[in-house]
């Protein structure tokens, strides 16, 4: 075990150079924009005039919305409350975030493919809102693919994003080459990017958010008052993008919430071995340390006052009524499945929520299963030994600060992912997953390099055996 620890703890001083990280970061950008591009999707509903791509019925509600939002805030500037509470859109209207509607009627606009004045040609949500009498209408092709345009170059970028995230976390360009392969071949990405739906641009800004706040949180405890509060502006500009565009990017912000508490326990030196230790000195210094306390406090107030400015400025809706139409948007979710849902399909037991994580969520995420046709074993083998790697570099491996602080990151915002989508998604749908496919591809980019460190291993004991038998030292 000692050899083990030892080489991998060598394994976490690669670096790169700047040049080295841009050319990598180029790679990944082509790697991935053709990927999402070109690879077939993995669903099995198509748009009839377009046989190579799914086709999601949500995706028509969400054009519709896109258009008729941006059109309403942006070009006629009408911010009236009677205006934005009509409930024509449904689920599309009120209950949702507005930031992913802005993205698609600036991507409609900016393609010159549907007019101000007029409704988009051939489809328009007309009467009382009933997805079941729209789903099966489809906007026309030119009008859909420019409303995917976000969405493909979105999943490019998060792609680049999650390199330069995973790079930071564990000081390896090599691990987050890895990380950023596995992530860009998942199904549930591929397919997610190329549809106009909401969780690739959640999770490129949450990922955003997440790569600022673990540069900016650096020391920010230490240094004087307008630098701590504009870095706390700045990570919640950050997060209000993710919040506004969909709901389940509040498990990001818990993330970088935990990740502050992270850097007070490394900038007092607290060990994180043992566990129980860590926690008691860390509630020790948050109760007794009172210049900590005033900066928590500072940037508590400074972060939800932005989050809460940024939430409420875009979206007329909450202009009146702000706590009950905020209500009305934090409980989308469950209202849709109390009313819509087969019974089935809701999570309504652990043992559901376990299983839909896992069989949904890794199973369509992993990249063995989808490209080469393997058991699923194969991916949730590969997680499994990620979990040990990452175990022994930090308990055992790490030896510089930084390394071991960063793989206790992804640790904490790995469990709080995956405490959150147990909690949350109330129904079993593969898209409610989304969030949680980072995880499985650093868990796989683990694994990789968790073979590679045992194929190493047994190598050396079977040089060394070979050498024993050459000499005539060990007898057959």
């Amino acid at each position: 075990m000692k050899k083990i620890v030892t080489v991998l703890s060598a394994t976490r001083h690669v670096k790169g150079s700047s040049t080295l990280i841009g050319v990598v970061s180029l790679f990944i950008l082509i790697l991935a924009y053709v990927v999402i591009t070109y690879a077939p999707s993995p669903e099995h509903t198509y748009h009839p005039n377009e046989p190579e791509r799914s086709y999601h019925p949500d995706e028509g509600g969400w054009v519709a919305a896109g258009k008729h939002y941006f059109q309403k805030f942006f070009l006629e500037r009408d911010w009236s409350y009677e205006t934005w509470s009509d409930r024509s859109f449904g689920g599309f209207g009120i209950p949702n975030p507005v930031g992913g509607k802005y993205l698609i009627g600036l991507s409609l606009f900016l393609n010159g493919v549907v007019d101000k004045e007029s409704d988009i040609p051939g489809y328009s949500l007309e009467g009382p809102y009933d997805w079941s009498k729209i789903k099966d209408k489809k906007p026309p092709l030119e009008i859909l693919e420019a409303a995917r345009i976000p969405m493909k170059w979105m999943g490019v970028l998060a792609t680049v994003l999650l390199f330069l995230l995973v790079r930071e976390l564990t000081k390896s360009w090599v691990l987050g080459l890895i990380a950023s392969i596995f992530f860009v071949f998942q199904p549930q990405v591929i397919v997610h990017s190329q549809q106009v739906l909401m969780d690739i641009p959640a999770l490129f800004y949450s990922i955003a958010a997440l790569l600022v706040s673990l540069l900016l949180l650096k020391g920010i405890f230490q240094k004087p008052i307008p630098r701590f509060l504009l870095g706390v502006v700045i990570i919640g500009l950050f997060y209000a993008l993710a919040l506004q565009t969909k709901l389940n990017s509040l498990l990001a912000l818990f993330t970088i919430i935990g990740w502050a508490f992270l850097e007070i326990a490394w900038s007092k030196k607290i060990s994180i071995q043992p566990l129980g230790s860590f926690i008691t000195k860390l509630y020790s210094t948050l109760v007794k340390d009172r210049f900590i306390l005033k900066r928590i406090l500072y940037g508590a107030v400074t972060l939800g006052l932005t989050l809460t400015l940024c939430f409420i400025i875009p979206n007329p809706v909450l202009y009146k009524n702000t706590l009950s139409n905020t209500k009305r948007i934090l409980l989308l979710g469950r209202n849709v499945a109390r009313h819509n849902v087969p019974k089935s399909e809701v999570n309504d037991t652990f043992e559901k929520k376990w299983s839909s994580l896992v069989s949904i969520g890794l199973d369509r995420s992993g990249v063995f299963r989808y490209w080469l046709n393997l058991p699923s074993a194969v991916d949730k083998t590969l997680v499994f030994l990620g979990l040990i790697f990452w175990g022994l570099i930090l308990f055992k491996g790490a030896q510089e600060p930084d390394i071991k602080q960063g793989f206790a990151c992804f640790g904490l915002w790995a469990f709080l992912i995956t405490i959150g989508l147990l909690a949350w998604v109330p129904f079993s749908w593969p898209r409610w997953y989304v969030p949680m496919t980072p995880i499985w591809a650093i868990l796989e980019a683990f694994g990789v390099m968790m073979l590679i460190q045992i194929f190493k291993l047994f190598r050396s004991r079977l040089i060394q055996a070979s050498l024993i038998i050459t000499k005539g030292k060990y007898k057959i």
